[in-house]
């Protein structure tokens, strides 16, 4: 196994050992190792959620606004004013 459990009585159980090797190569994400994660916390995957959506309502707002106000036109013929060959 990835770790050796050692009891000491009363009640009192301790890790004693890690196989590192293992637990590189394929023990992260074994039940036992998973639950003591921040992955196995739910406020964890809320928050990580809250900040997808917040992200994506203020693309949505910015471009929005963008849209509104006609600054994508602005920005594209400012653009090709710019690559204008300067016959002098």
């Amino acid at each position: 196994d990835m770790m050796s459990v050692v009891y000491e009585g009363a009640g009192v159980r301790k890790i004693a050992r890690y196989n590192e090797q293992k637990l590189v190569r394929d023990g992260w994400m074994e039940r036992k190792v998973y639950k003591t994660t921040f992955l196995a916390s739910a406020y964890c995957w809320l928050q990580i959620f809250l900040l997808w959506f917040l992200a994506g309502l203020v693309a949505v707002l910015v471009y929005g606004l963008l849209k509104a106000c006609g600054a994508n036109a602005k920005t594209v013929e400012s653009l090709q004013r710019g690559l204008s060959v300067s016959s002098t």
